[in-house]
């Protein structure tokens, strides 16, 4: 099953889930939704990325660096989910 993620600033990404085809109702969920928090994670990097640049207070500029952080840490961990999954990405 061949799931298409939308990303601001970059090239779509498809994720293949498993290539055996078995999958059931219940995994496809999982896996949907997955997908949907990789997709929303990185939309939320892209938020404090553009914020980050629009501010000047150096406060703020090391709370958004903090965020991105944060956020970049989760992004990779779930990038690991997908691959112990067997997913695997095109970029197109």
């Amino acid at each position: 099953m061949l799931h298409k993620i939308k990303f601001s600033g970059i090239k779509d990404i498809r994720l293949r889930v498993r290539s055996n085809g078995n999958i059931d109702d219940a995994e496809d969920m999982d896996d949907r939704r997955l997908l949907d928090a990789v997709a929303h994670v990185k939309e939320r990097m892209d938020v404090a990325n553009a914020n980050m640049n629009h501010v000047s207070n150096q406060l703020l500029i090391e709370s958004y660096i903090y965020e991105l952080k944060s956020l970049h840490i989760k992004y990779d961990y779930l990038l690991l989910e997908c691959k112990k999954r067997g997913m695997t990405a095109e970029f197109c």
